[in-house]
């Protein structure tokens, strides 16, 4: 299933086209930022549930986290 999320990161709106693999793990791909150049996000990561939480390529633990509530909302 593949859907767009937007999530605030960093002071603008970060919109990205989700693909999710199972109902515990997607990858996802910056399409637009509104905020700031040098504070974009990163524009491609995968991320997988653990537990109650969202792990992945990224360190961002807040749009992990943001991103992966949306996955679960589509499952």
């Amino acid at each position: 299933m593949e859907f767009t999320s937007v999530v605030l990161y960093d002071g603008g709106l970060a919109h990205y086209n989700v693909s999710t693999l199972t109902g515990r793990a997607f990858r996802a791909q910056l399409k637009h930022f509104t905020g700031d150049d040098y504070k974009a996000p990163p524009s491609y990561f995968e991320g997988t549930k653990v537990g109650r939480h969202w792990e992945g390529t990224t360190g961002g633990v807040d749009l992990l986290e943001d991103l992966g509530y949306d996955v679960s909302l589509h499952f």
